[in-house]
């Protein structure tokens, strides 16, 4: 019987950084489609519309079964939702950003004096853990979301220059290309796999569910 061939170390490792750099994308996009069920439009606000002025009120539908057959019902996990204004969404939405370029430098460094394990793997984990507290953070106080978020920045910093000490030290000049091309392009596919996880969860169970 033919044997099947064991991976090389080469492929092992391109696997590995591929997944993590899904998890990578998840946890640093996941907020900018989230936001979306987290914010509540203000009900009091009026528009204009020429010498009208409109409310919500003023708008009364029919919303029978006839015309609306496909009607979500409410669930009680969306109830919680927050007033923010558009400085401070582009706030919540920039403090990842706000970390994320003080560990730029010192990650591949890091990277060379303890590891890519401790360091990339670390820093993913920290992520992680930080992604389960923001629903948490964000009920308690805007700012301590964003104190969280620029905490997310600062550890996830680290890792696309861990991944370059990683791969100028570990994989060898002629499988460069191919090990880039490859493990990297994880981060594609985190984006595209958050997305519609996000629009399919919040419906049913609440935008807390993602995190």
């Amino acid at each position: 019987m033919a044997r099947i061939p064991k991976p090389t170390a080469i492929q092992v490792l391109t696997l590995m950084v591929f997944w993590g750099q899904i998890q990578n994308y998840m946890m640093r996009t996941n907020l900018s489609i989230l936001i979306v069920d987290m914010v509540t439009n203000d009900e009091t606000e009026q528009v204009t519309n020429g010498n009208q002025s409109i409310t919500p009120q003023t708008c009364l539908v029919d919303k029978s079964e006839t015309f609306f057959s496909n009607k979500v019902p409410t669930n009680p996990l969306r109830e919680t939702k927050f007033t923010w204004g558009p400085f401070l969404q582009g706030q919540v939405l920039a403090s990842f950003s706000y970390g994320y370029v003080t560990t730029q430098i010192i990650g591949g460094r890091l990277a060379e004096k303890y590891g890519i394990r401790k360091v990339y793997g670390g820093s993913l984990f920290m992520t992680g853990v930080i992604t389960f507290l923001l629903p948490i953070a964000a009920k308690l106080d805007v700012y301590a979301l964003i104190a969280l978020r620029v905490l997310q920045g600062v550890f996830e910093g680290v890792t696309f220059p861990s991944l370059h000490a990683m791969t100028a030290r570990w994989v060898p000049p002629c499988n460069r290309n191919s090990f880039i091309a490859r493990s990297y392009f994880g981060s594609t596919f985190g984006v595209i796999f958050t997305f519609p996880l996000c629009g399919a969860l919040v419906p049913s169970y609440g935008w807390e569910c993602p995190f």
